[in-house]
């Protein structure tokens, strides 16, 4: 017969501490509320941003939405990561933000990414590793502003990978909003985009 101990660890979050359980037994086996899709075990979502960097159409013929969650989902995979990924995109009429689940995510290495509405109501948001926890830096394509909602400049709905066209994108690590919205370039450079679990 088996005893299950259950451990309380605490984690803090953006506005204080909450509880995650865990369970163990006598056996040595583990329980999870997560799966290979989540980060640390936890039942959380993962977030990450892309190691690969791309031009506003993501070097595909087709470009759009769904090439850049397809671009997602392929480097999860590849990190071992189950689970349907999002890119954090705004196109004309249509949210970034409101794109996501409500979350919250976590990155690979454990640090709290807060709820869809804290996105934008914090400032200071840093998805800085990739599915893998590998450490990022630069630039990342998003077409939002600071808000979150669709900015002028999308790469014409991420359909121009060229200088014809210009693509808002967000500083990585960025404060104060930047690091969803810092800057317009021509749709030719590269950049990565941000991922998260939906």
């Amino acid at each position: 017969m088996q005893r299950t101990v259950v451990l309380f660890a605490f984690v803090a979050g953006c506005t204080g501490e909450e509880p995650v359980l865990s369970s163990t037994n006598d056996a040595g086996s583990s329980g999870s509320s997560g799966t290979s899709g989540s980060s640390g075990g936890t039942g959380e979502k993962l977030a990450f941003v892309t190691e690969a960097q791309f031009d506003g159409k993501f070097g595909l013929a087709a470009g759009g939405l769904a090439a850049a969650d397809k671009i997602c989902n392929d480097e999860a995979r590849v990190a071992g990561r189950s689970g349907d990924f999002r890119a954090l995109l705004c196109i004309n009429g249509t949210s970034g933000v409101g794109r996501l689940s409500q979350g919250p995510w976590r990155l690979q290495d454990g640090a709290l990414v807060p709820t869809r509405t804290e996105l934008i109501s914090l400032g200071n948001v840093n998805i800085n590793r990739s599915a893998a926890g590998r450490p990022q830096s630069g630039k990342a394509w998003t077409g939002c502003d600071d808000l979150g909602q669709p900015h002028p400049d999308n790469c014409q709905n991420w359909a121009n990978g060229t200088d014809a066209a210009n693509g808002h994108a967000g500083l990585i690590g960025g404060p104060n909003g930047t690091w969803i919205a810092n800057e317009s370039t021509g749709c030719q450079e590269v950049r990565h985009l941000y991922c998260l679990e939906n």
